[in-house]
């Protein structure tokens, strides 16, 4: 049995085409954009300085929350709760 002849310059072509429309439709369609710069969340940044920190919502109280808590302790959301 012989092998198949293969025109070289036929495979070429549709190489050729099937490259130009992968372009083509990256060209047509727009790309997303990607989030390059990293921010910090303006409450978040720099949570060791108590001036940075937002003031807790227990009744009454003026002292600097925790980080990622609306409340400086335990106690005082649980009084917040209560009330």
């Amino acid at each position: 049995m012989r092998k198949r002849a293969v025109k070289v310059k036929h495979v070429k072509r549709r190489e050729k085409k099937s490259e130009k429309k992968k372009e083509e439709r990256y060209k047509r369609h727009r790309q997303k954009q990607k989030h390059k710069d990293k921010w910090k969340h303006p409450e978040r940044a720099d949570a060791k300085d108590p001036a940075s920190l937002p003031q807790c919502l227990g009744p009454g109280c003026v002292h600097a929350a925790q980080p990622g808590s609306k409340y400086c302790s335990d106690d005082c959301g649980m009084k917040l709760a209560a009330k």
